[in-house]
């Protein structure tokens, strides 16, 4: 089974962590992934100090993919295309088919991950 991170400010769900069990995933590194999406976003030096906190968290755990919740300016520094190059791993978001109410509770009903992107975890 290869190895994904989890990167999100919320724990995964077991649907979302048997979703990535049945794509061939193992997913480590939740309590760390949790603590890097809970990281303050507010400028520049930030994202950058946040996507080399998730880079090197991929890379000390080996890392085949990421699964997790990004926020737009991490999201927007991903790699979109496709790739065989070394040094990259993909990167998957939840679909998820419901929605709370407006001021109620969020509730998710997991559907299924999708691609949506690339990191590079080179130096």
């Amino acid at each position: 089974m290869k190895t994904g991170i989890w990167f999100s400010r919320q724990a995964p769900t077991q649907e979302q962590i048997d979703n990535a069990e049945e794509m061939g995933f193992w997913l480590v590194g939740i309590k760390q992934g949790r603590a890097l999406g809970l990281m303050r976003l507010t400028d520049y030096d930030q994202v950058a100090d946040t996507r080399t906190a998730l880079r090197d968290l991929a890379k000390a755990t080996e890392a085949d993919a990421i699964f997790g919740v990004y926020p737009p300016p991490i999201q927007s520094s991903l790699w979109g295309q496709p790739t065989d190059e070394p040094g990259f791993i993909p990167c998957f978001a939840p679909w998820n088919v419901t929605r709370a109410e407006e001021g109620k509770t969020p509730t998710f009903t997991h559907k299924q991950w999708v691609r949506v992107g690339l990191l590079g975890i080179q130096d």
